[in-house]
């Protein structure tokens, strides 16, 4: 990863989200063709899982210092998987 504050944030978030009751996995994974670019998938066991994950602290301070580290809004798609 180029810049070391967001590889300290994202894998902060990782950790902290591996914790969270019904994550199944989150994952990091970094372009190799493309420089700087991310990609973040993630596997709940259940929306509610999801929902309460979206109100963890750490993931609500990484969202807020997101924008000095990116160049353009983030893409975030949610997919279900039966």
């Amino acid at each position: 990863m180029a810049n070391l504050d967001l590889q300290f944030a994202i894998l902060n978030l990782i950790k902290a989200s591996q914790t969270d009751a019904g994550c199944l996995a989150y994952d990091l994974f970094e372009s190799h063709t493309e420089p700087n670019v991310f990609m973040m998938i993630e596997k709940w066991s259940d929306a509610q899982a999801l929902d309460n994950h979206n109100k963890n602290q750490t993931l609500l301070t990484f969202a807020t210092k997101v924008p000095e580290y990116i160049s353009q809004k983030p893409e975030i798609i949610v997919m279900d998987h039966d």
